[in-house]
C-alpha cells in the first residue's frame, strides 16, 4: 500500500470513528478525534504533494500556507475582518493567542484537493494569465465553500464562537 492510500486510509477511519467515539464517549471527544483526523488528512496531502515535488518544496508551501492562515484567523478572530465576530473557544488545543494551531493544518488539508479541483477545472485553458487567474479563482472559490460548510457544527460542536448580527460567518452558523 502506497503512504499516500495509507493515511487517506487512516483518514477514513479516524472519521467513521468519529460518530462512534461521540456515541460511546459524548461530545468531549469531538475535539480530540478532529485533531486526529485533520492530521491524518493533511499528512495524505503532504505526502500525495510530495509525489510530484521536492521535500523543500511541500516543507515551503506548508511554512506559508501555516504563516498565512494563522495571521488571517489571528486578525479575523481579533478585529472581526473580514467575517465578522468570532472566536474560537478553548475546545480546540493548543491555541496561540486564541487559535487552534490545528487551524493552519485544517487549511493546508484542503489545500490540495481545491488544487486538485482548479487543476481539473482550469487545464483545458490555454497556458498562462488566464490559466492562472482561473486556477487562483477556483482554488478560492473551493476553499471558501469548504470553510463556510462546517461553521454551523463548529458552533454547535463548542469550538467556535460567533457573536454580534452582522458578518458574513454570523449569517453561516445562524
Amino acid at each position: 500500500m502506497s503512504p499516500v492510500m495509507a493515511a487517506l486510509g487512516a483518514w477514513v477511519l479516524s472519521m467513521i470513528a468519529l460518530p462512534i467515539a461521540r456515541w460511546v464517549f459524548g461530545d468531549s471527544v469531538i475535539p480530540a478525534m478532529t485533531t486526529v483526523s485533520a492530521l491524518f488528512q493533511v499528512s495524505a496531502v503532504l505526502i500525495a504533494l510530495r509525489t510530484t515535488w521536492s521535500t523543500a518544496r511541500v516543507a515551503a508551501v506548508f511554512a506559508v500556507v501555516a504563516i498565512l492562515t494563522f495571521g488571517a484567523e489571528w486578525l479575523g478572530s481579533t478585529t472581526g475582518i473580514p467575517f465578522g465576530d468570532y472566536a474560537y473557544t478553548d475546545g480546540l488545543q493548543p491555541q496561540i493567542a486564541g487559535v487552534p494551531l490545528l487551524i493552519p493544518f485544517a487549511w493546508m488539508m484542503m489545500l490540495g484537493p481545491s488544487w486538485a479541483v482548479a487543476q481539473r477545472v482550469t487545464a483545458s485553458l490555454p497556458a498562462g494569465f488566464l490559466r492562472g487567474a482561473a486556477f487562483a479563482g477556483v482554488s478560492g472559490a473551493a476553499m471558501a465553500a469548504w470553510d463556510l460548510l462546517p461553521r454551523p457544527a463548529d458552533g454547535g460542536v463548542g469550538v467556535l464562537a460567533v457573536g454580534g448580527a452582522g458578518g458574513l460567518l454570523r449569517r453561516a452558523v445562524g
